[in-house]
C-alpha cells in the first residue's frame, strides 16, 4: 500500500472547505472516512485480540492522528489531535470514524456503535475524550 502525505494545517483546509460548502453534514463525511480508515487499522491489529488496543494505539500515532492516546474501556482520551484547530464545535470527526471500527472490530459487534465526541482541545482544554455506545439511530 502505498502512503500519502498531507500536513495537518492542509488537512484543517479541506476540512473547512468542505463544512463551508457542506455546513455540518460535513461531519458525516469526515466521519465516514474515518470508519475507512480504521477499517484498515482495526485489520493489522485483530490477529493479536490480546494487545489490540496496543497495537491500535501505536498504528494511530504512527499516522500521526494523535500524539498520544489511551483506551479505557468504552472511553478514549486524546492528546495532540491532528484535527484540533480553534473552533466554537467539536472538530474530530475523523477520529471519531476510526475508534468507531476499531470497537466494532475489537468487540466483533453485530450491532452498529456510534463514537462521540463529548471533549475536544479544539473548543477548550488540552485534550480530546471519545465516548463509544450503541448506535442511537
Amino acid at each position: 500500500m502505498r502512503q500519502v502525505c498531507v500536513y495537518d494545517l492542509e488537512l484543517i483546509d479541506i476540512k473547512n472547505f468542505f463544512e463551508s460548502m457542506l455546513g455540518r453534514s460535513s461531519h458525516g463525511l469526515f466521519y465516514s472516512i474515518g470508519q475507512m480508515i480504521g477499517r484498515n487499522i482495526a485489520r493489522e491489529a485483530s490477529h493479536e485480540h490480546e494487545r489490540f488496543f496496543e497495537i491500535v494505539s501505536k498504528k494511530i500515532k504512527e499516522r500521526n492522528f494523535v500524539e498520544e492516546i489511551y483506551f479505557d474501556n468504552d472511553t478514549v482520551t486524546v492528546f495532540g489531535s491532528v484535527e484540533v484547530h480553534n473552533s466554537d464545535h467539536n472538530t474530530c470527526d475523523i477520529l471519531r470514524g476510526i475508534l468507531v471500527i476499531v470497537y466494532e472490530f475489537y468487540r466483533k459487534s453485530k450491532n452498529k456503535l456510534y463514537c462521540e465526541e463529548i471533549e475536544c482541545a479544539s473548543v477548550n482544554g488540552n485534550k480530546c475524550v471519545f465516548k463509544i455506545e450503541e448506535d442511537i439511530v
